[in-house]
């Protein structure tokens, strides 16, 4: 599977950590839900991600680093959540990176 659109379902539960296991997963869009929980720092064996859209739930913690090990990130967008903490450095190792949105969120 290389596209995960799930926008506009009324999900509700964490994002699985299984999803991880997609490695050829390259678009993960899971907008407009009401998931809940932490991001999965397993996204990050998703290697050839390229575009991680989580807008619009009610996410909690830090982002974690480890889902930036997928240099080829072009697009972020982590807002209308209740992230914590601050944007990870890694961002910037990102050269592919066209858009990221990290707020309005908790404490970011």
């Amino acid at each position: 599977m290389e596209k995960l659109y799930l926008d506009f379902n009324e999900i509700t539960g964490s994002i699985p950590p299984e999803l991880g296991k997609l490695t050829s997963l390259k678009i993960l869009s899971l907008k407009f839900n009401k998931l809940t929980g932490t991001i999965p720092g397993s996204l990050g064996h998703c290697s050839k991600l390229t575009e991680i859209n989580l807008y619009n739930n009610l996410l909690q913690g830090s982002i974690p680093t480890e889902i930036f090990r997928s240099k080829g990130i072009t697009e972020l967008d982590f807002t209308e959540n209740n992230l914590t903490g601050t944007i990870p450095s890694h961002v910037v190792q990102l050269k592919n990176l066209k858009q990221s949105k990290f707020s309005p969120n908790a404490h970011i």
